[in-house]
């Protein structure tokens, strides 16, 4: 979800800012959604329906994976001390973004993480003709 709202957020700053070809790399710690975003699969509906709203969203974008320990808003998220809070900057940009982007991560995921097995849902389709079950009126 939060991949979804990123790139409606950035898609609708692009068409109020008239910049309809700027190159967007967005940054995301979940391999998982990711995965979602980039392969084909059997994913529940509501995932099956934010995978093709962000894939229509993001024809000329890119996304890449950032590990969480190079994250700094992920900072809560590890726990960390009140010190530490104050006195890291977690609500600006990872310090390696404003460098040249050969020096970025790779952001690729080469195999598909373990967790998307355990976030896949089993898909039951069933088919009820109300009009000649008389047990059910």
């Amino acid at each position: 979800m939060a991949c979804n709202v990123g790139v409606r957020l950035v898609n609708s700053h692009m068409k109020a800012l008239n910049f309809p070809n700027l190159k967007i790399i967005f940054w995301s710690d979940s391999t998982t959604a990711l995965w979602w975003i980039k392969e084909q699969g059997n994913w529940s509906v509501f995932v099956s329906n934010r995978v093709k709203e962000i894939r229509l969203l993001t024809k000329t974008h890119s996304g890449k994976h950032v590990p969480g320990n190079m994250y700094p808003a992920d900072l809560l998220s590890r726990g960390c001390s009140p010190y530490k809070l104050l006195k890291f900057k977690w609500w600006e940009a990872p310090a390696w973004l404003k460098e040249n982007p050969e020096n970025w991560p790779t952001g690729e995921i080469i195999d598909q993480p373990s967790e998307i097995e355990v976030e896949r849902r089993k898909i039951k389709i069933v088919n009820i003709d109300l009009a000649n079950d008389t047990h059910l009126l």
